[in-house]
C-alpha cells in the first residue's frame, strides 16, 4: 500500500492529533482493500486509547476523506480507506 500525493498533500497540509495518525496508519494497514467493518470498542483496545478517542479521530479522518463510512453493521460501521489517497502496489 502507498499513499499518492493527493494524500501526502493534504498530511502536509492539514494538522492530525497522535491518535489520529496511530489510528490512520493502523487501519491503512490492517483494512482490505473492500473495506471492514471497524468496532471502536476494538480498536481502542488494540491501540489502548480510549473508544471515545478513537471515535473522535474515526470521525476527522472521515472529514478529512481519508476515511469513507458505509452501512452500520449491528454496532458497527463499514470503513473504507480513500482509494484517491492510498493505493495497492503489486
Amino acid at each position: 500500500m502507498i499513499i499518492t500525493a493527493s494524500g501526502i498533500k493534504l498530511l502536509q497540509a492539514k494538522f492530525l492529533k497522535q491518535t489520529e495518525h496511530l489510528v490512520l496508519w493502523h487501519l491503512v494497514a490492517s483494512l482490505p482493500v473492500t473495506g471492514d467493518v471497524v468496532s471502536h470498542a476494538a480498536l481502542g483496545l488494540e491501540l489502548a486509547i480510549a473508544p471515545s478517542h478513537i471515535s473522535a479521530s474515526v470521525k476527522h479522518l472521515r472529514e478529512l476523506g481519508f476515511l469513507a463510512r458505509g452501512e452500520k453493521i449491528g454496532h458497527s460501521y463499514y470503513y473504507k480507506l480513500n482509494p484517491a489517497f492510498f493505493r495497492i502496489i503489486s
